[in-house]
């Protein structure tokens, strides 16, 4: 049931004329209804992509209060499109809250209406909490989870060839030659990435993260002054040449394709695949070590039939210096490895077209509070755990592993985005246009179409167009925002 905070913003805000508000409730003044306790159309809630979610959003407001909220499927493409949002709450992808803030479809929030018990802010994982949720220097929006890309690998396999699980793209790279040389013993591929559209350019800004956030580098993606892209450069290309170099390790034939354009040696699964493909690739016992992370589902799916272990996304030992163009070893205690934010979950906001936006705020509040978000974050397939409070429930999130596993998983996610670790973000507008560019460089140096150098100079000048599409001053603030750089008024 509700807390008695959020019991009463709920009645008294939003449902005023509900029976078994507290007798404390604004809504009432000495038994008598209060001026403006007149009725008001119930909130809507825009649950983008995400239909499961807003099943459980819809169920458990009508199991825990009286009141009504209208739950609306939205498409991302509607979203996209949007001039004003026909709703007083919106559930998004972490990556757009940028391109919503930019063009004015969310209001930022108020601090003092989160500095609640049921929302125990300090509760909720660093990173998460510091950046996911903000744009400039407001606060924009709650969470609802967002899943960290991590080493998945059969920790079984790891322990009978004697190998570690690797803290460097370099040992990362090595490991995969181990496994490959293993492969008649273990009929297991080395090492499967996710590679499907809207994935493998993610895959390779994670690959490149380490490499490019050097301790002067404010911006690590487009130049902070031309916006001129910085995918061209030798951090970028090394990565690149390294993602094709280990997926020709585990799908040799012509380059990592079959003549019949599926991967040699395929799994089940297909050739491009998605991170939740990478993970029950791993869990079938079909491949060795891969990157991804456990999604929730179905609790009535058979759990995952191998030993499966959790490591942080590599790292590198060495940055590149482009103020002096030229690579150096990282500062002594300085870590290796680097996140990249936004690579997938949800957040909640209220709509600017919202006609009750303290009442909007609160729903926004009660759905990522320590009571609520455990019970709708789970079901959908986007989100992981991201409170504290959260971790003895790992299962909740991953069905599919056992206890000891998940919380071993859940401790993982906590460590990813903890405050002191470094990162990266791509949340301007255009976000899916830029990364769709990426798609296709990867695609083509996997392919051996293009070398890496060409398939990311083919990139950078699609970057060029997209962003005189958005308007560089327009970009160039929302990067600074994105940044941490420029405050939004």
């Amino acid at each position: 049931m509700f807390r008695p905070t959020f019991l009463r913003f709920a009645c008294a805000l939003l449902f005023p004329v509900l029976v078994g508000c507290p007798a404390d409730s604004p809504a009432t003044k000495g038994g008598k209804p209060a001026a403006d306790s007149r009725p008001v159309e119930p909130l809507k809630v825009l649950v983008v992509d995400d239909p499961a979610l807003g099943e459980a959003i819809a169920r458990e407001w009508r199991s825990r209060t009286e009141g009504e909220l209208t739950v609306e499927n939205y498409t991302s493409q509607r979203l996209m499109a949007a001039n004003r949002l026909p709703g007083d709450i919106v559930v998004f992808a972490v990556g757009d809250i940028g391109s919503l803030a930019e063009r004015g479809l969310i209001l930022p929030l108020e601090d003092e209406a989160f500095a609640t018990e049921e929302y125990d802010r300090r509760d909720i994982f660093d990173q998460v909490r510091l950046r996911d949720v903000g744009w400039g220097n407001r606060t924009f929006a709650a969470p609802l989870g967002s899943p960290q890309l991590l080493v998945v690998y059969r920790s079984d396999i790891f322990d009978q060839l004697g190998l570690t699980p690797p803290q460097t793209w370099d040992e990362y790279e090595q490991v995969a030659k181990a496994l490959a040389s293993k492969r008649s013993e273990t009929s297991l591929v080395p090492a499967i990435e996710p590679l499907a559209p809207g994935w493998a350019g993610q895959m390779l800004l994670a690959r490149a993260a380490p490499y490019v956030t050097h301790r002067d580098q404010v911006s690590p993606l487009l130049h902070y002054s031309t916006l001129e892209p910085l995918i061209t450069t030798p951090p970028y290309v090394k990565a690149l040449k390294q993602m094709t170099a280990v997926h020709q390790l585990s799908f040799p034939a012509m380059g990592g394709e079959s003549e019949s354009g599926e991967d040699a040696g395929a799994t089940s699964h297909p050739s491009r695949p998605t991170p939740s493909q990478v993970m029950d690739a791993l869990g079938a016992g079909e491949a060795a070590m891969g990157l991804c992370w456990p999604a929730p589902g179905p609790t009535s799916d058979p759990p995952y039939a191998v030993q499966l272990g959790f490591a942080l996304t590599p790292g590198s030992h060495d940055v590149y210096d482009f103020a002096r163009v030229q690579w150096e070893p990282r500062e002594m205690g300085e870590q290796p490895t680097v996140s990249l934010l936004a690579v997938a979950g949800r957040l909640a906001a209220v709509t600017t077209s919202s006609s009750d936006p303290q009442g909007a705020q609160n729903v926004v509040g009660w759905l990522a509070s320590r009571d609520v978000s455990p019970v709708i974050s789970p079901t959908s397939s986007a989100t992981t755990l991201f409170r504290a409070s959260q971790l003895p429930d790992a299962r909740r999130w991953t069905a599919r592993l056992d206890a000891e596993t998940a919380g071993k998983y859940g401790e993982m996610v906590q460590q990813a985005t903890s405050r002191e670790r470094r990162h990266i973000s791509l949340r301007i507008p255009g976000r899916h246009e830029y990364l769709a560019a990426l798609d296709e460089a990867v695609e083509s140096a996997l392919r051996r179409d293009q070398t890496a150098e060409e398939a990311l100079a083919q990139a950078a000048t699609t970057w060029q167009a997209i962003t005189d599409k958005y308007g560089r001053d327009a970009q160039k603030r929302a990067l600074r925002r994105d940044l941490g750089q420029e405050r939004f008024q």
